[in-house]
């Protein structure tokens, strides 16, 4: 069924699934979000800033242990200076993470529907383990950029990185409003940086590598423009990035990653680990 998606999978690093699900099921997804971010308070949870101390890499308990529960990160520069949010709190959120995979019922349907699964076996996977859930905003004129990166440099696995995104879009994505742009082909050259937990103290993060000049060139990138109901598989090596989201309209999706167990081993130096309440879920 989707032999020639994962035929430019292979070639690229990345592959466009138009019409991976319907209109109603991102109505669904959509709803769902809304009750999660309407029932929530604000109050103690974090922005992307506030998540890392960037100067020493150390990050919060709350960033820390968001493997397994609902968490909910604002924009930076979006509280005043008594604690108040500037705007309405469902536009002033970058994402929520890192379980809403399992804890939301609408999520866990979509996640683990019969469609999700095939596309993944036809991907070799053979014992994906779920590591992540994750809605990220991208809300107007205040979605933020994310810079050019690896997947596998968060989510590393050995001896050989067997790691893919699934990324849901639930509006039309565009480089006006910060679509995904990759570099082809850039799977196939290796992993260039880790990001992992200092033995010492495992909030602290550690780097380890150099991002290449030609991560910075922008005539590098080929940008992965979509219709909402489009799925968009990410190489665990492939170079993307996305851009702040300049327009009046939203750039909502919801995003899976995934690992193979089979054959490989998730890093204890990973950020996420498995917990008891929640170890990383099998797909099938």
């Amino acid at each position: 069924m989707f032999k020639k998606v994962l035929e430019d999978y292979s070639r690229d690093g990345y592959a466009i699934i138009p019409n991976f699900f319907s209109d109603q099921e991102i109505s669904e997804l959509k709803s769902e979000c809304a009750r999660i971010v309407d029932e929530f308070d604000p109050k103690g949870h974090r922005t992307t800033n506030d998540a890392v101390d960037t100067k020493n890499m150390i990050l919060d308990d709350y960033t820390m242990s968001s493997v397994d529960k609902i968490h909910f990160f604002f924009e930076n520069d979006v509280f005043d200076s008594n604690g108040n949010l500037k705007v309405k709190k469902s536009q002033a959120l970058n994402k929520i993470a890192h379980a809403l995979h399992w804890w939301s019922p609408v999520f866990k349907k979509f996640t683990f529907s019969d469609r999700v699964k095939s596309l993944v076996r036809e991907a070799e996977f053979v014992d994906p383990k779920i590591i992540q859930g994750t809605y990220i905003f991208k809300n107007p004129r205040i979605g933020g950029e994310f810079f050019p990166h690896q997947d596998a440099t968060y989510l590393y696995t050995k001896p050989e990185i067997k790691v893919m995104g699934l990324w849901f879009a639930l509006d039309d994505a565009n480089e006006e409003n910060g679509c995904l742009s990759f570099i082809p082909g850039s799977h196939r050259d290796g992993l260039k940086k880790r990001w992992y937990r200092n033995p010492k103290n495992s909030n602290n993060m550690l780097n380890e590598g150099e991002s290449p000049e030609e991560w910075l060139d922008e005539k590098n990138y080929v940008p992965a423009t979509v219709k909402k109901g489009s799925c968009v598989l990410i190489h665990g090596l492939v170079v993307h990035k996305s851009g702040p989201n300049k327009s009046d309209k939203p750039r909502g999706i919801y995003a899976i990653h995934l690992y193979d167990q089979n054959g490989c081993e998730w890093s204890k130096e990973n950020m996420l680990q498995p917990t008891a309440r929640l170890p990383f879920q099998s797909l099938y």
